[in-house]
């Protein structure tokens, strides 16, 4: 329960914040550096307690409101686990419209002030977090910076959720599903997505956003939508199209159309499957309708796990997915099974890397080539087809598409059956927020928004001829040093995710990959003097601050061939090598002219290792 406290001008007291077991001291009169932050909570004695220390991000948190992207399990990443800037800052911890006197951000009616928190980048051990409360931001800088304290007692200095953790709802219909409590607040489905894996509740930390088979499980009282009605909609029949709901998915005039008593507009995970621009199902409680969304909409969330398996998320939603098929294989390439769920391109990669079926693990995300492998009935598009987008051509810039890359009037465009999007491996080549994909409801190859969901088929074996560059065969040597390098890496990745790319790297019979550092990656300069070992360009392992990109560094005239890169590349490569007075940024060499830059770690770009 809130505790409710009057307060005079100049009186002293503390506040307990929405009954979390923390209690919160006055706000310090003046901003203060962060060492001198610890040192004042360390020694604070206030409303008769000694106890006080610096509060966690997480703690932090909870203060915050009106901001739902920021405010405990918010789709901001930075929290008590996760405090790497490259790895946990997204744009959700930009907080929301500026608010400078009314403080509505904060619940103790801070306005335009930052505060401190105890939280140190994990990747940067001079910069710390903070939350802003006229805007309800998260941000770091320097602990030699100044701002302002509240201190903390009492809690587990931990994350401190402010969702109760009552006991779950298991599903009334005998499913073996289990139902998070639902969420306090509406949100967009990239946040619904985020909000459900990072939820913690009742003890399990395997929830998911239920695709609209599950959600409709939940509906009672309504013919048409609830499970078994004739509402056409769903995963499992693939009817995901706008043509697939009719008349009975509309709503009703009664009540009560909710197991669970809910109100309001839930999210599916589940995408409309004819629309490239993003519309999710979801289901309409007031009425038991099921209808579509745009995704940067708010609906409010329930989050579902299984029942049967504590601590795993197999992310089927269906009770036989584990007596699939054997994979099938056509040609030299076996294919997984039809993922089942929709998912955006980053989270396809990572499903096929960590996909166990049919007794292998090797599976990866096919690239165009391969994929179009799957396509017939088009002459356009299938493998041999006119179309002209393909990785083993290199024509995968989206001015290399043209009109027969389009779809067909006609069906049975899949080898498999399939009548949806997929994603491919292919980033789009002059811009890496799009990739490739293939729509088998009329044979087209087109690219799109990685942050878009489309359907998943993992691959393996071939010869992957179509794709030298994915293919993780034999090293190719330096031609200037004792260096080995990798195969460049099947997708472009952010700063923190190419470290732990080369980490983790298994290739050639080696694993003590690296990232390179700036001094190694100018190895593989070539045909521009100014940038190449040796050369006037003053970035090196042993000067890598902002001065040292000095002109050489600049290229005065492009050449995208790959001709000034000795293995052939014409992309951004990162290093490892942070910017010495701007952490927050590392330096990169861009091979289509042979230019040595620095850019932020949350940028996407191409990775070759070394060893």
């Amino acid at each position: 329960m809130k505790k409710l406290i009057f307060l005079t001008l100049f009186a002293l007291f503390t506040f307990v914040a929405h009954g979390n077991n923390l209690q919160w001291s006055n706000k310090t009169q003046n901003e203060m550096t962060w060492n001198n932050a610890m040192n004042y909570c360390k020694n604070l004695n206030e409303d008769g307690h000694s106890d006080w220390r610096l509060p966690t991000i997480s703690e932090l948190r909870t203060l915050i409101q009106n901001c739902p992207a920021t405010q405990t399990v918010g789709s901001c990443g930075v929290t008590d686990d996760c405090l790497s800037y490259s790895n946990c800052r997204n744009n959700a911890c930009n907080g929301c419209s500026e608010d400078s006197t009314s403080g509505k951000h904060s619940r103790l009616g801070d306005g335009k002030i930052w505060l401190w928190s105890s939280s140190v980048l994990s990747d940067n051990s001079n910069y710390v977090w903070y939350v802003g409360f006229y805007h309800g931001g998260i941000g770091n800088y320097n602990k030699s910076h100044t701002n302002y304290v509240r201190c903390v007692r009492g809690g587990s200095n931990t994350a401190n959720t402010e969702i109760s953790h009552i006991k779950n709802k298991t599903s009334p219909t005998g499913n073996n599903l289990q139902w998070s409590e639902k969420s306090s607040h509406e949100m967009d489905w990239n946040a619904a997505i985020n909000y459900c894996k990072n939820l913690n509740e009742d003890g399990y930390s395997d929830w998911r956003l239920p695709n609209i088979d599950e959600l409709r499980t939940l509906i009672q009282n309504h013919s048409g939508t609830q499970t078994g009605g004739t509402c056409q909609i769903s995963e499992k029949a693939r009817k995901l199209a706008e043509g697939d709901r009719t008349n009975d998915c509309n709503g009703r005039n009664r009540s009560n159309f909710s197991k669970l008593g809910d109100t309001g507009w839930f999210w599916s995970s589940s995408v409309r499957s004819d629309d490239s621009y993003g519309a999710w199902w979801v289901v309409y409680f007031d009425d038991g309708g099921v209808l579509y969304d745009i995704k940067d909409h708010e609906n409010y969330v329930r989050c579902v796990r299984p029942m049967t398996d504590k601590g795993t998320a197999p992310n089927s939603g269906y009770a036989d997915s584990n007596s699939s098929p054997t994979p099938e294989k056509i040609g030299s390439l076996q294919w997984s099974n039809l993922s089942p769920d929709s998912m955006g391109w980053n989270a396809a990669i990572d499903y096929c890397k960590n996909l166990n079926e049919g007794g292998h693990s090797d599976w990866r995300l096919p690239n165009i080539d391969e994929l179009r492998t799957l396509i017939q009935n088009h002459s356009g598009t299938q493998t041999g087809g006119t179309c002209r987008i393909s990785e083993k051509t290199g024509k995968l810039a989206g001015r290399d598409r043209t009109d027969d890359c389009g779809g067909r009037n006609g069906s049975n465009f899949s080898k498999l059956g399939d009548t949806t999007w997929f994603w491919s491996s292919s980033t789009q080549s002059n811009y890496t927020g799009y990739a490739w994909r293939v729509y088998f409801g009329n044979g087209i190859v087109r690219n799109y928004n990685k942050a878009s969901n489309s359907y998943v088929r993992c691959v393996r074996g071939g010869n992957n001829t179509a794709n030298t560059e994915i293919s993780h065969s034999k090293n190719e040597a330096s031609p200037t040093k004792t260096l080995s390098w990798s195969q460049k890496a099947p997708n472009y990745m952010v700063w923190g995710d190419a470290i732990d790319y080369c980490k983790k790297l298994k290739e050639g019979g080696h694993n003590d990959w690296h990232l390179p550092t700036i001094s190694e990656l100018r190895t593989l300069i070539q045909n521009y003097p100014p940038t190449e070992t040796g050369g006037e360009c003053k970035v090196t392992d042993s000067c890598l601050s902002n001065s040292c990109g000095n002109d050489a560094c600049a290229v005065r005239d492009w050449d995208p061939t790959g001709k000034r890169n000795k293995l052939g590349d014409p992309d951004w490569f990162w290093s490892s090598s942070i910017q010495s007075d701007n952490p927050q940024e590392a330096w990169l060499v861009g091979f289509n002219g042979g230019f040595v830059g620095a850019d932020f770690f949350d940028n996407e770009h191409a990775v070759r290792c070394v060893r």
